[in-house]
């Protein structure tokens, strides 16, 4: 069996990006962790209207979502049955 010899400059560089991705491994934030600004200013609404005791149970939501979504947003005639599938799309997530 013949034994190759792998160069020292590239022995070397193998080990440099070894030591960053252990870096990356132990420092990178998660992105599901990560809010952007317009989920930060929707959790920071929430977080309001739970404090304000204005929140809907999560329960007493998937009773009826669409007639309970309707009080929260104004919905154009129009767009009431795609709000409806949007709203039962999501509702069907959080189960």
């Amino acid at each position: 069996m013949t034994q190759t010899t792998i160069p020292e400059d590239i022995t070397t560089e193998l080990q440099a990006i070894r030591k960053d991705l252990n870096y990356l491994k132990t420092h990178i934030a998660e992105i599901d962790m990560v809010l952007t600004h317009k989920e930060k200013g929707k959790f920071e609404k929430s977080l309001k209207r739970y404090k304000a005791e204005k929140g809907s149970a999560l329960d007493e939501l998937k009773k009826n979502p669409v007639e309970d979504m309707k009080g929260l947003i104004k919905i154009a005639p129009e767009k009431v049955k795609e709000a409806e599938e949007i709203i039962n799309t999501d509702i069907e997530l959080l189960l």
